[in-house]
């Protein structure tokens, strides 16, 4: 071969090497980007339909994809004792769901919203951002770790852990690792919208990541991935402050209707909970757009692993020692400070007194004044969201 011809086959070959580059770089850029966005902008473009303002009505933002809590308040949808209290006292209530408890938070504290429900991280976040009354919980269960097959945590080591920023899962994923002898800086975190994580562990753009259900069961159910490391979350309902204070016998009506779907979805076998899991399933679809990738059964399962399955009679109840100065609250409300999620100046003294302990008490006390026992619940939506109304 000629010096010429060696010249030409080692040009030839290195632009093939910088194409083969090139590619690479973008296949992992084009990778990014699409896990980094949001996987379902569909849900966006439902927002923009939602019209608030309407006098004698009570805007509710619900997240029908956070397991249980979308089981609860599709119960509550469909609860005509709800609706015949609310009509005597002058109001309906319109439900908009949202896929996560950021996007209630931003139309609640714009006053779009009135109530809505969240994790413990969205409800600290808007009871440290502006005037919230919380007299309710409504998820009381786990945040996992979820990973390609069973491993000890100290086989991440240097791996790809993806995480929601802020969120009870990041929290838990941080006290993990600290647990086990690991830094952040002994692992590559990697923040992610929790509805590209499946995606991203599946092509293997990570080792690991955290979440809150039910995208872990969907990952071992669906994926044959493994969820062994479980941290402690809970969720609550909040209303905005000067609608609580302006509407307390509104605030009252809808805190029973917690309570009663509650109960209504504790008793017996799982023939209730199942099927208010299809009354999730589908709100979730038509948010969505997409297949729910769970049965009603499975996800029938995760709420008797959550507060709709304990053995406390009334799980739904904030507790003084959930509140307490060395809590989990406490403590989360330190980490959101932390990582600048809250104002510095936020403090824990201020932000407990959005959680009232004593409605629901006042609530409990009158059982049959709020008819907690009534249960009526049907098929058919009886109180509508907006979109049904369109169709």
């Amino acid at each position: 071969m000629s010096p010429i011809e060696r010249t030409r086959v080692a040009l030839i070959s290195i632009a093939v090497l910088v194409g083969l580059i090139l590619s690479a770089v973008l296949y992992r850029k084009n990778l990014d980007d699409s896990l980094a966005g949001d996987p379902n902008a569909q849900g966006k473009d439902v927002y923009a339909t939602y019209r608030y303002g309407e006098p004698g009505t009570v805007y509710f933002g619900t997240q029908p994809l956070y397991s249980p809590t979308g089981l609860l308040t599709e119960a509550m949808r469909r609860d005509p004792v709800l609706r015949e209290e609310l009509e005597k006292i002058g109001f309906e209530v319109v439900f908009y769901p949202f896929r996560k408890g950021s996007d209630v938070n931003e139309q609640l504290v714009s006053g779009r919203l009135h109530v809505g429900v969240g994790g413990d991280m969205p409800a600290l976040t808007a009871a440290a951002t502006t005037n919230i009354v919380s007299p309710v919980m409504v998820q009381s269960g786990l945040t996992w770790l979820v990973t390609r097959t069973h491993c000890l945590l100290k086989d991440l080591k240097g791996e790809r852990i993806a995480y929601a920023e802020g969120s009870n899962a990041h929290f838990m994923l941080l006290n993990l690792l600290s647990s086990s002898g690991l830094s952040e800086t002994d692992v590559r975190l990697v923040p992610m919208d929790v509805g590209n994580m499946i995606e991203a562990l599946d092509r293997g753009y990570v080792s690991a990541f955290a979440a809150w259900e039910p995208t872990p069961t969907i990952a071992v159910e669906k994926h044959g991935f493994a969820a062994r490391f479980g941290g402690p979350s809970t969720g609550y309902m909040y209303f905005r402050g000067d609608f609580a204070d302006s509407h307390p016998d509104v605030l009252r009506q809808i805190v029973a209707g917690v309570a009663r779907a509650c109960d209504w979805l504790k008793e017996g076998s799982d023939r209730n909970r199942i099927k208010a899991s299809a009354w999730a399933i589908e709100a979730s679809e038509q948010l969505t757009g997409e297949k729910f990738d769970l049965s009603p059964e499975i996800q029938a399962s995760i709420a008797r692993k959550d507060i709709l399955g304990s053995l406390i009679a009334r799980p739904y109840t904030i507790t003084a020692e959930s509140l307490a100065d060395d809590g989990a609250l406490a403590r989360e409300h330190s980490f959101l400070k932390q990582i600048g999620a809250i104002p510095e100046e936020s403090s824990w003294e201020s932000v407990r007194e959005s959680f009232d302990t004593a409605i629901l008490f006042e609530i409990l006390e009158s059982r049959h004044e709020y008819r907690l026992s009534e249960f009526r619940y049907q098929d058919v939506p009886m109180i509508v969201s907006d979109i049904d109304r369109k169709e």
